[in-house]
């Protein structure tokens, strides 16, 4: 690894600490945040990094690989998310989703379905390697001629969100009674735990 490799990794790590943070900690942060989603609440911004911000992932029309766009906050106006080229009907599910009241966060290896069959109702913190799935699709992007104009960009986003994701944990809500799945990642910053990442990506089965 070269000197100029090594201060931006050491940089990096400076950013982001695991200090803290239980099991504990991580379910009063996802309730926060489900409360905050329900009543439309403003609120759910003091759940994400003011240096990260909130990154959507969904398909990409004729791509071969997911589009990612980063936000600074989290908003319940439909035209904000059309504006920041969000599709409207990924706009449309993040602000009417409900979530169920009670959550009880459950541990599995695996995601609890599969593409619209849900195995398994519940709030699940997946241990699988889908918590990785923002850096390892930045590292194939980055073996792509198509996104050889924005190269440093993805170069510079592989390093941070890999950083991140080492804290990250994969939350995925599931309700076999209305076939809703929402997937959001958190991620720990020295005791808090911060949501960054709202996947419709894995669970949208034309992509």
């Amino acid at each position: 690894m070269n000197k100029c490799k090594l201060i931006i990794f050491s940089v990096l790590l400076s950013l982001f600490s695991c200090k803290g943070g239980s099991q504990n900690d991580l379910q009063n942060s996802i309730i926060q945040f489900t409360s905050y989603m329900n009543n439309k609440n403003i609120k759910v911004n003091d759940l994400i990094h003011k240096n990260v911000g909130i990154i959507f992932i969904y398909g990409r029309a004729g791509g071969p690989c997911f589009a990612y766009n980063k936000l600074d906050s989290i908003t319940f106006n439909e035209k904000y998310y059309i504006e920041k080229w969000i599709p409207y009907w990924w706009a449309e599910k993040l602000i009417e989703f409900q979530f169920n009241d009670e959550v009880v966060v459950q541990k599995r290896n695996t995601d609890p379905f599969e593409c619209e069959t849900i195995y398994q109702n519940g709030v699940f913190d997946v241990l699988d390697s889908n918590k990785n799935i923002l850096s390892e699709e930045i590292k194939t992007m980055l073996g792509i001629e198509e996104y050889s104009e924005i190269r440093t960009l993805l170069e510079t986003d592989y390093g941070k969100y890999k950083q991140i994701e080492r804290y990250t944990h994969r939350i995925v809500f599931t309700s076999k009674e209305n076939n809703l799945i929402f997937i959001c990642h958190f991620f720990l910053d020295n005791g808090k735990y911060y949501v960054y990442l709202i996947d419709f990506w894995t669970c949208d089965c034309s992509a």
